[in-house]
């Protein structure tokens, strides 16, 4: 007999949804392109990387408000994480979409914690992010967080 073992869903480690959280569901005639970050409830989660060093953090990405098929805001949530400098918090800031000469749709915001430029954007079906700075590049792969976990 064959028993099928399903993993429980992962969430992230040391970081929460911000309490009190009002996310706003997106216009139905948004071009698609600008929806999909929106994804089935705004909220993604992911580990940042970097070639340089080992190990990295958890964070929460949060679509709080897509304004029109530019301007959004987001709020991101980033646990202790002292090898890196980060400080414990969310932040909420605007966001621009842009549309890459490549016809690439790219989601651009300050990241605070490191004081840089976040660009997310789809490949292959994966939300992706990046922040490069001055000694270091960081990477981050995002994928929906349920809130019932």
């Amino acid at each position: 007999m064959t028993r099928l073992v399903y993993a429980r869903p992962q969430k992230p480690s040391g970081v929460d949804v911000p309490a009190h959280l009002v996310i706003t569901m997106p216009f139905y005639d948004l071009p698609s392109d600008i929806k999909r970050f929106f994804g089935k409830n705004g909220i993604w989660w992911g580990t940042w990387k970097s070639p340089q060093t080992k190990n990295g953090f958890d964070t929460i990405l949060i679509i709080k408000e897509i304004v029109d098929e530019t301007n959004v805001l987001v709020v991101y949530a980033v646990p202790e994480y002292p090898p890196w400098y980060i400080t414990e918090g969310s932040h909420e800031t605007k966001a621009q979409f842009l549309k890459k000469p490549n016809g690439r749709t790219s989601l651009l915001f300050r990241y605070e914690p490191f004081g840089y430029t976040m660009e997310c954007w789809f490949e292959k079906g994966i939300l992706k992010g990046a922040v490069h700075m001055r000694f270091m590049s960081a990477y981050v792969e995002l994928r929906p967080l349920s809130l019932d976990h």
